[in-house]
């Protein structure tokens, strides 16, 4: 599936516009980034893919055709979304998986392949109890303990439920956010297993992650800055996507310094 923005304006009631003339092309079968500051506007761009909003002005093509004029029911059965808001519903393991496709529930095999990709197998293995010898699997998850998940945990879960779907376009926005790095890693290698078949757009601040997109895009006040793979980016002098990637790669070693305490 091919997305391209084309001269895209949008602002929300009251506000400055977010998004100021932006235009970016991503290629079927690609794996794209978009990185920027916090109110950068990457996650209105997501936003405006799921048609939550349609732009002010300028154009939105998914395979060549505007996206105001497809079914919405008809295209969203092709995308798979995973927001940074993710909903945590007070359902079993399986049935928060199986959501993202709700017809395949009792298709055992595809919910449990849906949940290794992001290692949500390993969270809903554990019992719900040290008394029973029930999983998560088949218990009700919620915001209370026992059966409680961390940040990271519910963030498996709910990522899963996009790979349910045998879409065109998968589409993430922060999906490591709550993830430790090994974490982290695990995912996008998986990522990258399983891109042939599909699109894959995903937003992110943690750039350590970026190198293996084939495209990234750097999104500064509502427009492009920079695009290009990581090693043109990250060669070109004077660069933002470089001087970004430096900053946090800074910022990671001297926590890892500090970590570590004095040196004896």
């Amino acid at each position: 599936m091919r997305i391209e923005f084309q001269d895209v304006m949008f602002g929300y009631p009251g506000q400055e516009p977010v998004l100021n003339g932006i235009g970016f092309v991503v290629e079927a079968g690609e794996m794209a980034c978009i990185v920027g500051f916090n109110g950068a506007g990457k996650s209105t761009i997501i936003s405006l893919i799921a048609r939550v909003f349609d732009p002010q002005s300028g154009s939105i093509l998914i395979d060549g055709k505007d996206l105001r004029l497809y079914d919405p029911v008809s295209l969203h059965a092709h995308m798979a979304f995973t927001f940074q808001d993710f909903l945590r519903y007070p359902l079993t393991g399986r049935e928060n998986v199986a959501i993202g496709q709700i017809d395949m529930l009792e298709d055992d095999r595809r919910v449990r392949a849906a949940a290794h990709t992001t290692g949500a197998d390993q969270v809903l293995n554990a019992k719900a109890s040290s008394d029973s010898d029930r999983t998560l699997w088949d218990s009700k998850l919620s915001q209370r303990e026992p059966h409680d998940l961390s940040g990271g945990q519910w963030q498996k879960v709910a990522l899963s439920r996009s790979f349910m779907r045998d879409s065109n376009l998968l589409v993430l926005d922060e999906p490591s956010a709550n993830l430790d790095p090994q974490a982290e890693y695990d995912l996008f290698y998986k990522l990258q297993q399983s891109r042939a078949h599909r699109t894959t757009l995903f937003v992110t601040h943690r750039l350590g992650v970026v190198r293996s997109a084939d495209k990234i895009i750097l999104v500064e006040e509502g427009k492009v800055q920079e695009m290009g793979s990581h090693d043109v980016l990250i060669a070109k002098e004077g660069g933002r996507y470089r001087h970004l990637y430096e900053l946090q790669s800074e910022g990671f070693g001297k926590l890892q310094q500090e970590s570590r305490g004095p040196s004896e």
